[in-house]
């Protein structure tokens, strides 16, 4: 049922950047857990796995394993904030 949402759901941030669109910072497992509470996905924070840093505007990949055997590959969107 929580894969059934997970492949409905896109899930984007807008962050700050340089001209480099490297993030001041980076998205953290936890901004990625708030996320999907707020979209009725009750996963736990320890079920977000982040394979690289999430440091630089674009798309990039994470590991949601709800489960033991049970793994699913999200998509996570970063685009510049608008000045």
């Amino acid at each position: 049922k929580i894969l059934k949402k997970l492949d409905k759901i896109k899930i984007e941030f807008q962050k700050e950047s340089d001209e480099n669109d490297q993030l001041y910072g980076s998205v953290s497992v936890k901004e990625i857990h708030s996320y999907l509470l707020e979209n009725n996905i009750n996963i736990n924070v320890d079920d977000i796995q982040i394979n690289q840093p999430i440091k630089s505007i674009g798309e990039h990949l994470v590991s949601i394993n709800p489960y033991d055997e049970l793994s699913k590959e999200l998509k996570i969107f970063v685009t510049k904030t608008k000045e």
